[in-house]
C-alpha cells in the first residue's frame, strides 16, 4: 500500500504538460520593463506603462506559434505585451534610429479592455497619452521589428513623473475621510469599552476582553470541527487571492504558471474549494432550519426567510462595509512601482464604482462594461470576498 501511494505521489507531482522551453523562449516576453528606479535618476524623468498587441502576420512562423500557444485556455496571452518604458530612453532610441517615424503603426483602439482602462480607470493620464503615445509606439516597434520581425499597435495606460512622484492624486477625498472617521470611532469605542465599566450592551460589544472570552468559549455543539474546517477554507480563499497580483503580472518566469501539473489542479482548484464552502453553508442552514421547526413556536416560512436575510445582512455587512471602505482608499502615493497603479488603482476604482452592489450582494447582476474581459470585470467584486455574493445566493435560495 505504501509503495502504491509513493508511486501515485511521484506520478502526480511529476506530471506536467510538455512545454517546449526552446520554442517558448523564442516568443516575445509578456512584460518588458525598463528599470523604474534608474529612470528616476535622470533629469525630468517620465515612466509609462503601455499595452501593446501584436499585429497578426500569418506569413510569420513565430506569429503562428504565438497565436496557437495563446489560444490555449491554460496559457497567458502571448499575443499581448505590457511594456514599462522610460521616456528619455525611448527618445534616445528614436534619435539613433534612421527614419524612425516609419515604425509607427497606430494606436490600439479596438480592444474594449484597453478602452475601458484609458477612458475610466486611468483617465487622469490623458495628457501623457496625447504627448507620448506615438513616440512610445515607435520605440516598441523598433524593438519588436528588429528582434522578432513583428509589429504592434499600442496604447499608453498611465505615466509617473517627478511632478507626481510621492503625491496623492486626490489629497482631499471624502471616501478617505469617511474611512478615517469610522476607524477613529471604532478605536475610541474599543478603548472605552476595554477600560471602563459602563453598563451598556452597545459599549460592551466593543470590549476586547469580552469578545476574546466569547471567541474561546467552549461550545457543546458536535459540529465545531465543521465550523473550523469552513473557517480554514475561507482563510485559504483570502490568502490565495492575496497573491493575485503576482499571478496576473509574472514579469519573469511566466512558464512556471503555464506548466500545469495534476498536483496543482488537485490542490489549487478554486471551483472545488468554493463548492465545498457553499455545501457547508447549505448544511448549516438546513440544520438551523430543522432545529427551528422543532421548536415550540416556529416562525411562518415567509417570516423565517425574511428573518434569515436580515440576520445575515446584519452579521456580515458592517464588517464587509468597513473592508469596502478600506479597499477603496486612495492614500497611496504615486511612483511606488511601475505596476502599482495597474493593480491598486484599478481595484480602488472598481470598489468605488460598485460598492453598493457589493454591500447588497447583487454585484454579480451588474456589468461594469460591455465586452470587457472576465479578468477586469472582477473589479465589480472585492477580489478576496467575491465568494460572499454566491454564498448569499445559497442562503437566500436564489
Amino acid at each position: 500500500m505504501n509503495k502504491f501511494l509513493l508511486i501515485l505521489l511521484v506520478i502526480i507531482t511529476g506530471s506536467e504538460c510538455n512545454l517546449n522551453i526552446t520554442l517558448y523562449y523564442k516568443m516575445p516576453p509578456l512584460y518588458k520593463m525598463d528599470n523604474f528606479d534608474k529612470c528616476f535618476l535622470e533629469t525630468n524623468p517620465t515612466y509609462c506603462l503601455i499595452r501593446a498587441d501584436f499585429i497578426p502576420d500569418e506569413s510569420s512562423e513565430l506569429w503562428n506559434q504565438i497565436n496557437d500557444f495563446s489560444s490555449s485556455l491554460g496559457h497567458f496571452r502571448h499575443n499581448e505585451m505590457t511594456v514599462g518604458m522610460c521616456v528619455s530612453t525611448c527618445q534616445d532610441l528614436v534619435d539613433r534610429t534612421f527614419k524612425a517615424s516609419l515604425f509607427y503603426t497606430g494606436t490600439l483602439t479596438d480592444q474594449p479592455l484597453v478602452h475601458f482602462q484609458t477612458k475610466k480607470v486611468f483617465k487622469s493620464s490623458d495628457v501623457f497619452r496625447r504627448k507620448y503615445n506615438k513616440l512610445l509606439n515607435i520605440c516598441i516597434n523598433i524593438y519588436t521589428s528588429k528582434k522578432y520581425n513583428l509589429k504592434v499597435k499600442s496604447n499608453l495606460l498611465y505615466c509617473d513623473n517627478t511632478v507626481d512622484i510621492g503625491k496623492l492624486e486626490q489629497p482631499t477625498d471624502y471616501w478617505n475621510l469617511t474611512f478615517f472617521v469610522i476607524t477613529g470611532i471604532i478605536t475610541f469605542m474599543t478603548v472605552l469599552a476595554s477600560i471602563s465599566r459602563i453598563d451598556s450592551r452597545i459599549i460592551y460589544s466593543f470590549s476586547l476582553s469580552k469578545n476574546w472570552h466569547r471567541l474561546i468559549k467552549a461550545d457543546s455543539s458536535d459540529l465545531r470541527f465543521l465550523f473550523a474546517l469552513k473557517c480554514f477554507i475561507q482563510m485559504g480563499v483570502i490568502f490565495s487571492h492575496s497573491v493575485w497580483g503576482v499571478i496576473l503580472s509574472p514579469i519573469s518566469n511566466p512558464e512556471f504558471f503555464e506548466q500545469k501539473s495534476y498536483w496543482s489542479i488537485l490542490t489549487i482548484n478554486g471551483p472545488t474549494i468554493l463548492s465545498s464552502l457553499y455545501v457547508f453553508s447549505i448544511f448549516f442552514l438546513t440544520i438551523k432550519f430543522l432545529n427551528h421547526m422543532r421548536s415550540e413556536n416556529p416562525l411562518k416560512p415567509v417570516k423565517l426567510f425574511l428573518t434569515t436575510m436580515i440576520l445575515r445582512f446584519y452579521r456580515l455587512s458592517f464588517l464587509y462595509g468597513f473592508m469596502i471602505l478600506f479597499q477603496g482608499l486612495n492614500i497611496w502615493p504615486n511612483g511606488i512601482s511601475p505596476l502599482f497603479k495597474f493593480h491598486i488603482h484599478r481595484e480602488m476604482w472598481g470598489c468605488r464604482e460598485s460598492w453598493w452592489t457589493n454591500l447588497l450582494y447583487v454585484n454579480n447582476w451588474f456589468k461594469m462594461s460591455e465586452n470587457v474581459s472576465f479578468l477586469f470585470t472582477l473589479n465589480k467584486y472585492i477580489i478576496f470576498t467575491y465568494f460572499l455574493v454566491y454564498d448569499a445566493r445559497v442562503v437566500f435560495g436564489q
